[in-house]
């Protein structure tokens, strides 16, 4: 079992080390390359701390160190792309602006979006303690058991009561965020009015 467990901590220390060495570190956690690197050098700390009594055990943990700087060649190093081609038509009757084209202006061209004032329809949630409101259209691909809520945030120029589920319309400029490392987007100074 000793083994086992020598040969799993070598090869997590190979593998954050190569790819912090590789910078493919940015495009699989949000964590600061220092902590990355101190994590890897005490697992090799305690690997070599650890008593042995063989030469096999060295070849053991050089191994396992060997594979885990092996399974991180595969990681990108470049941002993946999104994939292309995506298609979305809104069903039903229209509402003021259209959420399916603003969604897809800021995605093209955030740069230029950033700062323009659009007005959107969707369904309204409210914020909690988790995070801000949101605006979202349901889109889906194939049946209703893959439909997905898609939407932008709302940071209202004051605290609206609105009921979950309402469907409104909210004007604010485009604004992005990093919240957990992702960029979101999302409506600033907006104003709210429940379209029903």
């Amino acid at each position: 079992m000793a083994a086992v467990e020598d040969v799993t901590l070598a090869a997590a220390a190979g593998f954050l080390l190569s790819a912090v060495a590789r910078g493919a570190d940015r495009y699989l956690t949000v964590a600061p390359r220092s902590l990355l690197i101190s994590v890897a050098l005490l697992l090799l700390i305690a690997l070599l701390r650890k008593p042995h009594d063989r030469i096999a055990c060295y070849r053991t943990r050089a191994a396992g160190f060997l594979a885990g700087l092996s399974a991180s060649i595969p990681l990108p190093l470049t941002p993946v792309a999104p994939p292309g081609g995506v298609i979305t038509t809104a069903v039903g009757r229209g509402f003021a602006g259209d959420f399916f084209e603003a969604l897809e202006r800021i995605d093209q061209n955030p740069g230029v979006m950033d700062g323009t004032t659009i007005t959107v329809s969707g369904e309204w949630t409210p914020s909690t303690g988790e995070g801000p409101a949101t605006i979202s259209r349901r889109l889906m691909a194939c049946c209703a058991a893959d439909t997905v809520a898609i939407g932008l945030e709302v940071f209202s120029e004051r605290r609206d009561v609105v009921a979950a589920g309402t469907i409104v319309v909210v004007t604010g400029s485009v604004r992005a965020r990093i919240w957990k490392g992702d960029v979101r987007y999302g409506l600033a100074h907006a104003r709210v009015r429940p379209l029903r």
